[in-house]
């Protein structure tokens, strides 16, 4: 099971929404973690995000084993979950994911996995395994002013092969885990034929094996499926307008800082200049951009960040997600500024507080930036405007011809 977040725990939208202003955008994500590892055993059941009310009701049912997957500001929710689950009389409880490498939290469960769970689990319940890997159906729904579109989620790599030393993937999951194309092929069919407005590819970093990803792509183009992803500019450098013919919607990429010297410091494998010759790339295609930018690095100072914030909004980047730098475990970073940690909350490791001393920012003045810059760069107007122009110039005609070649060269679904 995964976790609810608690109502006090901003998620990538309300961590910058103080007054509410974005709900007229929203969207459901599976539990990723999990939904692999019961689409690949036998005998699991699933629960997603529910309340304390709802978790003691199910175990009514009567379990002997309860696995918790939790990130790291969930640490605390899981810890008492842990403890109701000891109560319902569970023989053994299992914690997993991003958190459980939070110090401390091993302590709370019997027995602990940080990786790849699918895998992770073959030597302790392989005996429920279903056959070969696959891919769960990840249907989700994203709220946009009025409009409901239905969404589908993709992995075509798991793993990234950068090694930013403030991102948990290298030290959580250093390997590679590429999906066998015929798996997409069959989960990309039931998404054409559950009609779904997109598919968000869920990779860390997508692109970064170019000939598999492109495989993928055509067998999206081939469905008529317009598509999202997670991916950095170095993949997208030269390609938006190709891509873009083949139904990309947009990304999420990250910018984290217009300084090189902090984006070398942390083995970026990307610099500004890349970074804005793809932003005016994908403006040029009217092609989506939720854009991350971090804010207190070791060098920030409250005026480097509020001019950082002028320029971002310069940019005229579609929506800039501003969070702010946080030294989670087991990154290299934690152990270098273990010493300086203020902040042991563990609800506030949630890329919305700043946790450790800063030379120059408090907590407050952090968390006041993440506002002026949601303020000055994410302005209603902008997004409706984008929103529009995307619209004419890539959704519409990408529709249109969807249409066509449906009519006139039938695709038989696998």
């Amino acid at each position: 099971m995964a976790p609810r977040s608690d109502s006090e725990t901003p998620n990538f939208i309300s961590k910058i929404d103080k007054q509410g202003k974005h709900k007229w955008l929203n969207a459901y994500t599976p539990a990723m973690g999990i939904r692999f590892i019961a689409e690949n055993f036998n005998g699991i059941e699933v629960l997603e995000y529910p309340t304390i009310q709802e978790f003691e009701k199910v175990l009514e049912n009567g379990f002997d084993v309860v696995g918790i997957s939790f990130l790291t500001s969930q640490t605390e929710q899981a810890r008492i979950m842990s403890q109701i689950a000891r109560t319902h009389g569970v023989k053994e409880v299992w914690g997993g994911g991003w958190g459980i490498d939070t110090p401390g939290a091993r302590d709370y469960f019997d027995r602990s996995f940080s990786g790849y769970g699918e895998r992770l689990l073959l030597p302790v319940i392989g005996n429920r395994l279903k056959g070969k890997m696959r891919h769960p159906v990840l249907l989700g729904e994203a709220h946009f002013f009025k409009f409901k579109a239905k969404v589908g989620y993709l992995y075509s790599i798991r793993g990234c092969k950068y090694k930013c030393e403030y991102c948990p993937t290298p030290a959580v999951i250093p390997e590679l885990l590429t999906m066998e194309l015929n798996e997409i092929e069959r989960v990309l069919d039931i998404y054409a034929k559950e009609r779904v407005h997109a598919v968000v590819i869920y990779d860390e970093t997508f692109l970064q094996n170019p000939s598999h990803s492109w495989k993928v792509i055509e067998m999206l183009n081939e469905r008529g499926l317009m598509w999202f992803c997670l991916t950095s500019s170095e993949e997208l450098d030269g390609n938006v307008s190709k891509l873009r013919d083949k139904g990309f919607l947009g990304c999420l990429m990250g910018m984290e800082s217009l300084r090189d010297k902090t984006l070398i410091d942390y083995r970026r494998g990307r610099l500004t200049s890349t970074n804005m010759r793809v932003i005016k790339e994908m403006k040029d295609n009217s092609c989506f951009v939720l854009g991350t930018y971090m804010f207190c690095h070791e060098l920030d100072t409250k005026e480097s960040m509020r001019s950082d914030i002028e320029k971002l909004a310069r940019l005229e980047i579609p929506a800039v997600l501003p969070v702010i730098f946080t030294p989670f475990a087991p990154t290299p970073l934690f152990q270098k500024y273990e010493e300086r940690i203020i902040d042991w909350n563990w609800n506030h490791w949630d890329d919305g507080h700043l946790v450790w001393k800063h030379p120059d920012v408090t907590p407050e003045e952090a968390r006041q930036m993440l506002f002026e810059c949601d303020s000055m760069c994410n302005t209603f107007s902008c997004n409706v405007g984008f929103a529009m122009k995307e619209a004419v110039r890539n959704v519409i005609p990408f529709v249109i011809k969807k249409m066509v070649n449906r009519r006139f060269h039938p695709m038989a679904v696998h």
